[in-house]
């Protein structure tokens, strides 16, 4: 008995532990202007980005009167134009412009991009409809190390891991519901894919002026 009540013990002291550990990070993740509106535009450009990946292809296909094959060929874009966009973000970040500013102009470049995508119709040609989603991709999919890299910046000595690791937390959060919520608005709506782009075009407007706000800080 003493030894399971030990052992119990020890399981409630690592439990409050984690917990101390989670509600740390979430705290500094919230440690100053900057750090904070980098750590909410991420939860918003990642639900932003995860909701597209999720309804690209239905969407391509339904009201682009693209073939399943051409919706596909579609989706593979997105993704490769951003791990294309994430090199030569990662290699202006050093060279051109710093990771906040290019924060900025990826969100807006999404942003504008969600616009665009929502614009398509039948008559749209193929190869534009490809140029758009490029494009989204890269603003929309390129975006993750450089936030992660200005975490980093930003985070206090010795506090990188856990000031990524809170901003973590909201950017699950920001995957977990965005998806939900446009699901939701679909069924509400019948199926107006219009509304669901509206929000994801939102959540990237919405991601540019909190890190344009947190950057200001700084001038």
């Amino acid at each position: 008995g003493a030894g399971a009540g030990g052992l119990d013990e020890k399981s409630q002291l690592g439990a409050k532990r984690m917990a101390g550990g989670i509600i740390e990070s979430i705290r500094l993740s919230f440690g100053g202007r900057q750090v904070a509106a980098t750590s909410l535009a991420g939860m918003l450009f990642a639900g932003s980005q995860v909701a597209l990946a999720a309804f690209l292809v239905v969407y391509l296909w339904k009201e682009g009167s693209l073939t399943m094959a051409e919706a596909g060929a579609a989706f593979a874009i997105f993704h490769l134009s951003g791990v294309a966009a994430r090199l030569l973000f990662g290699w202006f970040a050093e060279r051109r412009i710093s990771s906040a500013a290019l924060l900025v102009l990826s969100a807006t470049g999404m942003a504008l991009g969600l616009i665009a995508i929502a614009r398509l119709s039948p008559e749209t040609s193929i190869w534009w409809i490809y140029l758009v989603v490029a494009f989204t991709g890269a603003t929309g999919n390129g975006w993750v190390g450089l936030l992660f890299a200005e975490l980093a910046r930003l985070a206090p000595p010795d506090r990188t891991t856990e000031v990524t690791g809170g901003a973590q937390v909201f950017m699950y959060g920001g995957v977990f519901a965005t998806p939900l919520a446009c699901s939701a608005t679909l069924d509400f709506l019948e199926g107006d894919y219009f509304a669901v782009f509206a929000i994801l075009t939102a959540l990237a407007i919405g991601a540019a002026l909190l890190l344009e706000w947190g950057r200001r800080q700084n001038k």
